[in-house]
């Protein structure tokens, strides 16, 4: 919003200016209006493609920091627990193996 101000403050400005001087002089500042437009405009669109470009980082990385949770918890789970709950069931096969061989 405050950018649409400002363009609109320049050409105001420069209307009020083209008032005040010559006939002599105005093409001069009318063009000077034009190209200070025609900067504006391409700062405007340079600065919209920026905050895409920003909001596309700042997605990914947030998905990216999102997997990385979830990998530290697989290899906190295999680092811990789950190498114990794998043991236990190691175990009770191995018991129930043992036993089977016993009946053959």
């Amino acid at each position: 919003m405050k950018r649409i101000y400002i363009s609109l403050q320049v050409h105001e400005m420069g209307e009020e200016l083209v008032g005040l001087i010559g006939d002599p002089d105005r093409p001069e500042v009318e063009k000077n209006v034009d190209d200070l437009d025609t900067s504006w405009t391409a700062a405007q669109s340079a600065w919209a493609n920026r905050q895409k470009s920003l909001d596309e980082a700042l997605r990914k990385a947030t998905r990216f920091q999102a997997e990385l949770i979830k990998v530290r918890g697989r290899i906190h789970c295999v680092e811990g627990g789950c190498i114990h709950s794998l043991k236990i069931s190691v175990s009770y096969l191995s018991h129930i193996n043992g036993n089977a061989h016993k009946w053959t």
